[in-house]
């Protein structure tokens, strides 16, 4: 019995003092393990979410860029105001006013531009960051949004309003370009509200706002006119011409014209001063209101440029009539050993100044200008048969009163040929080609 129970003790021993035997887990099939450094993107990174009474718009940047948090907010704030931004359709004064489609789209990026810049009160909903990409969630509640954007279009209703009443007195009292500079600033205070039909009481009626200042402004610019259906200019007393714009039976001053490619301005008379150049009896003048003086005030914009853009501004064409200008002319021309006098020098003064307007009066007593030269030759070296001789030239300028006015000279003009007389005669022949050039024209720029 006592053998029996050692052999019991004996294998109990052995079978708990071996070793345990190791069976691995089952492997998972490859298609659905995840790896521990994959990492998942949470539901509202993957699909936009919604909050009732919210805007939301999400944004993202690589963390390896630099103030990442920054462009994320960024692209989530611009996600956001392309929500909320405006559509312009075929109701609204865009269309009234005809800026045509092209406008309008410029229009809608300039809202959402103004948009994203005026958004506040927004609010962080969730960020998330896998260590490559950042997002951000933000909301911006519709309510309280729509409660600020009211409190902005009463706040501008006010000063367009304002500036309506300033632009309708100074219409009424005959200030028409302070009156278009105020019914522009009416429009630029409501330029955040242009789709929407805001209206004020004008006249007793309740009206649209924006149609009817640019309709003012285009009533206004109808309404001039150029008082003189023609202009007489004296160029002997250089006295430019008078021209008056008017509008409505009244002046109309500080409008900026181009006349001449020149920028002039009405004065308190209405009137600008046109200098003309003396090349012709009769001229056709271009004159035109410059769009310049319209958007004279405040900063540039896209809406007042597309406005400004779209008025067809007056032109006006009108004959002008110059005086004659009378001129005599006598002079010199000592040519060395001259046998038989030759004039050059005159016939050549004579074909250039008439192409200025010029008539020649025989007589100086009846000449506003008189005009004399004088020609002389000297001589220069011989050279195989060949003789040299320069020419020298002055030129005097006087007024009906003998004052002198310009003078010029040329000198050293050189003339070749086989003896001296006719080298003198070449020299004074080649002074006649640059008389337009050297004398004619700078006395017509310098006087007139």
């Amino acid at each position: 019995m006592k053998k029996i129970l050692l052999i019991l003790l004996w294998a109990w021993f052995l079978t708990s003092c071996s070793p345990q035997i190791y069976t691995p887990p089952e492997v998972q099939p490859a298609s659905t393990a995840r790896g521990p450094d994959v990492v998942q993107k949470p539901n509202w990174v993957v699909t936009k979410p919604i909050k009732a009474g919210y805007y939301i718009g999400l944004g993202s940047a690589k963390t390896g860029q630099e103030d990442y948090h920054r462009i994320a907010k960024d692209k989530a704030l611009e996600d956001i105001a392309t929500e909320i931004s405006v559509t312009v359709d075929a109701s609204s004064f865009l269309y009234q006013a005809e800026f045509g489609r092209q406008f309008s789209e410029k229009y809608e990026g300039y809202i959402k531009t103004s948009s994203l810049e005026e958004l506040s009160e927004f609010e962080l909903l969730n960020d998330w960051s896998d260590g490559t990409e950042y997002w951000v969630a933000y909301g911006l509640s519709k309510s309280r949004h729509r409660e600020l954007k009211e409190q902005q279009l009463a706040a501008a209703l006010a000063i367009a309003t304002g500036h309506l009443n300033n632009a309708i007195s100074d219409e009424g009292q005959g200030k028409f370009l302070a009156a278009i500079h105020n019914y522009l600033k009416t429009v630029d205070a409501l330029k955040n509200h242009l789709h929407e039909p805001l209206k004020a009481e004008i006249n007793a009626n309740s009206q649209l706002i924006i149609p009817y200042c640019t309709n003012a402004i285009r009533g206004i610019l109808n309404d001039l006119k150029v008082k003189e259906d023609q202009i007489e200019f004296n160029p002997v007393d250089r006295i430019p011409a008078a021209v008056t714009l008017s509008c409505r039976g009244l002046v109309a001053k500080g409008f900026s014209l181009i006349a001449n490619e020149s920028k002039l301005t009405t004065n308190k008379n209405g009137q600008v001063f046109i200098k003309m150049d003396a090349v012709a009896d009769r001229s056709i003048l271009s004159l035109a209101v410059s769009k310049g003086s319209l958007r004279s005030f405040g900063k540039d914009n896209v809406v007042l440029q597309g406005l400004i853009d779209s008025f067809n501004v007056p032109k006006f064409n009108l004959p002008v009539s110059i005086m004659a200008l009378t001129i005599h002319v006598e002079g010199q021309e000592l040519n060395l050993d001259a046998g038989k006098f030759r004039p050059l020098i005159k016939p050549a003064l004579v074909n250039f100044l008439s192409t200025y307007g010029f008539v020649f009066s025989e007589t100086p007593e009846n000449a506003a200008f008189k005009l004399s030269y004088k020609v002389t030759t000297r001589k220069g070296q011989e050279t195989n048969g060949l003789y040299v001789c320069w020419a020298d030239v002055e030129i005097n300028f006087y007024n009906a009163s003998n004052e002198l006015i310009y003078s010029d000279q040329l000198l050293g003009v050189k003339g070749i040929h086989a003896s001296y007389q006719a080298a003198g005669t070449k020299a004074i022949e080649n002074v006649a080609p640059l008389l337009k050039e050297k004398i004619v024209q700078p006395f017509i720029k310098n006087v007139f």
